[in-house]
């Protein structure tokens, strides 16, 4: 996923749902950095991620 597509995919301003889970702290840790390094949020990411799976569910 590039860092272009992801950023334009965020400007959408769309009807949203809250959506809380819970992960183990490792896997915290690491994906904070992760976006850190990167330049995101950990919504928008998590939110990419969700968007690119359910648009390939649906494109099969």
């Amino acid at each position: 996923m590039g860092t272009s597509s992801l950023r334009a995919t965020m400007s959408r301003d769309e009807g949203k749902q809250l959506l809380k889970f819970r992960l183990p702290m490792n896997e915290y840790v690491q994906f904070q950095t992760w976006c850190q390094r990167n330049g995101f949020t950990m919504a928008q990411a998590l939110r990419e991620l969700v968007m690119t799976v359910t648009d390939r569910t649906r494109n099969k």
